[in-house]
Parts: structure tokens; sequence; C-alpha cells
């Protein structure tokens, strides 16, 4: 079973989200990441306070945001 398989028993609750097609479900994220203002501070604060990378390494929200949007080219191609 894929992990997108996994998730999508885990939104059972979520209708509105659960056993929509993999590309639905990102341009859903993306379209919450581009309404909501707080994921940008809210990446920075999480990412800067876990991350092992060296000082300087870390992606920021911009760059984190071009790797989910490749990804999403190669899951939903």
């Amino acid at each position: 079973m894929s992990a997108m398989e996994h998730d999508d028993r885990r939104s059972k609750n979520n209708t509105t989200f659960s056993g929509l097609p993999v590309a639905e479900k990102f341009q859903q994220m993306f379209s919450a990441f581009d309404r909501d203002e707080q994921y940008r501070p809210e990446y920075d604060l999480f990412v800067k306070g876990v991350s092992y990378a060296p000082e300087g390494d870390v992606p920021d929200f911009d760059a984190a945001m071009d790797a989910v949007r490749a990804l999403d080219k190669i899951v939903t191609s």
C-alpha cells in the first residue's frame, strides 16, 4: 500500500478530502498554502527548529514549495 493510500484511509472523517484523486489533493494543499498567510512563518519556525542542516542550508519556504511542486509533477504525471 502506498503512503498516499494509507493517508487516504486516515482521512475517513474528512469526506471532502477522502477519496479525492492525488492531483486534486495536491491542488487543495497548494490552495491552502496560498490562502493562509500563517503557513510561511509556521514553516520557518518549525523547519528551523527541527532541521539538522547547517545554518544557511535549510530550505526556505519558497524552495520547499518548489520542491513540493516538482514532486506533484512526478507523482501526478
